[in-house]
């Protein structure tokens, strides 16, 4: 079926979310098993071409991801529902209906907290204990306001409006970082319990570690935005980012442009192999990358042995009179000696930019 969407013009790619739906139904919900499917797919389905791989590949996690929230959607409307039922069960059943409950709450793969109108944590079961690092002694003689930063207005102002009954249901997806320094994404749903005259009584929280499809979402982004070789930003960054510079209103737009490429480059790929060539980019972009990012410029490699900065300056920062300073710190860092098993060579950079044109003269070896 996959061969079949990236066959597709266009690629079908509600046929790769399907497939990831499917992995999830078939309980294929290991942390490891989609980062495995998507490396062993993209070997096999390398001559396709990248655009489309990527694209299906990013169909078939989102179908995955899609079919994990469902699931894990499923999972804290039963364990909601039967804790509804235990506290408000008939008093001639409440032993059976709290015994029920207890194994629920106490065995649940996700982490569950009970909550006070006024903030206190009164319960909390063991995977809440493991996710966050934390024993329940710890976390049951605290407020729920401890974990909550003051600048996350949306989720205190969601939070007020659960505590006086006018927001039934809460959820929200937040990072949050245990005992151990580790930082970890939660999905957080919170469900509002009331008592019998209508008023709220707790809070249900039930808050699931959503950890590895948040970096599984972060690494796609990733790699579609740069370039494998380099680790730069790629030409499809380049174009946000100039794209967003370029939309600021002019009276307060200060770009430019750089354009360069490795004269003889194609020389060094025919006589001494592609590996060479390829160390001779990465060595140029990391010169390149050091040189300029940390001025808070983008260094993009478009594709071949092409390269191009973006140079954007804040309004208030005068500049014009440091532009030629900056250029010939940019030419010659690419034509320093390049080291490999078989000699070293000075390669020789050309730059085009908005303002001027200049040929770099690498350094005598």
């Amino acid at each position: 079926m996959l061969l079949a969407a990236v066959r597709a013009e266009p690629p079908d790619l509600e046929s790769a979310r399907k497939v990831g739906r499917w992995m999830v139904a078939a309980h294929f919900t290991d942390p490891d098993s989609l980062d495995t499917s998507a490396t062993v797919l993209g070997e096999l389905l390398a001559d396709a071409g990248a655009a489309r791989v990527a694209s299906v590949l990013g169909a078939l996690s989102a179908g995955y991801a899609r079919g994990l929230q469902d699931l894990t959607r499923a999972e804290q409307e039963r364990v909601s529902w039967a804790a509804f039922v235990a506290r408000t069960a008939a008093e001639e059943a409440r032993w059976s209906s709290e015994a029920r409950f207890g194994a629920i709450f106490a065995d649940a793969a996700m982490g569950i907290a009970i909550v006070t109108g006024d903030g206190e944590i009164v319960e909390v079961n063991r995977a809440l204990c493991d996710m966050f690092g934390v024993p329940a002694e710890e976390l049951t003689s605290t407020n729920v306001s401890s974990y909550i930063p003051e600048h996350d207005e949306e989720m205190w102002s969601q939070l007020r409006r659960m505590r006086d009954g006018s927001l039934e249901h809460l959820r929200l997806e937040r990072p949050y970082r245990r005992t151990d320094g580790a930082t970890i994404w939660a999905d957080i749903v919170m469900s509002l319990v009331r008592a019998p005259d209508g008023r709220p009584r707790h809070i249900v929280g039930m808050i699931a570690d959503v950890t590895s499809r948040h970096r599984l979402e972060t690494s796609l982004r990733h790699q579609a935005l740069h370039d494998p070789l380099t680790g730069l930003p790629n030409r499809t960054l380049f174009f946000e980012r100039l794209g967003a510079a370029l939309a600021v209103p002019a009276a307060e737009r200060h770009v430019g442009v750089c354009y360069l490429d490795l004269d003889g480059f194609k020389a060094v790929n025919d006589t001494l192999g592609h590996e060479i060539g390829d160390r001779l980019l990465a060595a140029v972009a990391g010169r390149l990358a050091a040189e300029l990012t940390g001025a808070g410029h983008l260094v993009a490699r478009t594709g071949g042995d092409e390269f191009v900065v973006l140079v954007e300056r804040p309004a208030g920062e005068p500049g014009r009179r440091r532009r030629p300073s900056r250029s010939r710190r940019w030419r010659p860092c690419a034509a320093r000696s390049c080291w490999a098993s078989t000699g070293s060579w000075s390669p020789r950079a050309s730059a085009w930019s908005s303002a001027a044109t200049a040929a770099a003269t690498p350094r005598s070896s």
